[in-house]
């Protein structure tokens, strides 16, 4: 399944699920930013397509008749295959042209730049990516933009 094809309820309501460990519907609604409030109805339906796509799965509430969701797919997961998707599609699958990009388009700050590098010299002498650079990103939030971090 493409990341693309989930819309912005979608992830916004799989964002709550990763900032939880589990959810009920009702804590799902009350949990969602107001721009993206939502009927109780409405975001039954999304976790049950959620479900049905394999990125959620639920379980029944001890002596309730409700259930309580949880993501099946982490954020670094999700992350992973946005920006594998995003490479393949608009940089030839090149990671050096989606970074030249963005330092062209000065999407970093002179205090992200230079983690990067402290992050990219160990890394290149030991021949290996750094493992570390996604450990050390906030997590995203339903619109936020990566220059906005």
């Amino acid at each position: 399944m493409r990341i693309s094809d989930l819309g912005e309820l979608q992830l916004a309501v799989l964002h709550v699920l990763w900032a939880n460990p589990s959810a009920t519907v009702h804590e799902v609604v009350g949990a969602l930013p107001a721009e993206r409030a939502s009927a109780y109805t409405t975001i039954l339906s999304v976790l049950r397509k959620l479900e049905e796509r394999g990125l959620v799965t639920h379980e029944t509430c001890a002596g309730a008749r409700m259930f309580r969701y949880r993501a099946l797919v982490t954020l670094a997961d999700m992350r992973l295959e946005m920006v594998q998707e995003l490479l393949e599609q608009l940089f030839d699958g090149s990671a050096m042209q989606l970074v030249c990009h963005l330092v062209e388009a000065e999407m970093f700050t002179t205090g992200e730049l230079n983690k990067i590098g402290g992050l990219i010299k160990p890394a290149s002498t030991r021949g290996k990516k750094p493992a570390t650079l996604s450990a050390s990103l906030p997590p995203l939030e339903p619109g936020t933009r990566a220059s906005s971090l």
